[in-house]
């Protein structure tokens, strides 16, 4: 006897078939996020092989600029944004941390 709620064994195997029907009619949900990262890697990589094609100038600067503003789209779904306050303390950290390490590597003179 089953616990109620339970599925049956079946049922996970007909959920993944119905999914992969759904995926190949194109019915299934597309998660915008990586639409966008998609487009943006598709206008990068297309950039950089006509840069290696030594295409024109004006032909990769359009990659890159359609490449970028993908990349502008996504960047504030994928990071967080950084208030001044917070980017002033960062840097005031890695200061301090390199000027400690520099200190306690470096060699005085003896007298």
């Amino acid at each position: 006897m089953r616990v109620h709620g339970t599925k049956n064994k079946k049922t996970p195997l007909r959920d993944a078939e119905e999914a992969l029907a759904k995926a190949r009619t194109g019915e299934a949900m597309v998660d915008p996020l990586h639409v966008m990262e998609t487009i943006m890697m598709h206008y990068h990589t297309q950039a950089f092989s006509k840069k290696a094609l030594n295409k024109p100038e004006a032909e990769i600067d359009a990659a890159m600029a359609l490449g970028l503003h993908a990349a502008e789209q996504c960047a504030p779904y994928r990071h967080r944004p950084v208030s001044q306050r917070s980017s002033y303390l960062a840097i005031q950290t890695i200061r301090c941390e390199c000027w400690t390490r520099l200190r306690q590597t470096s060699s005085r003179p003896r007298l």
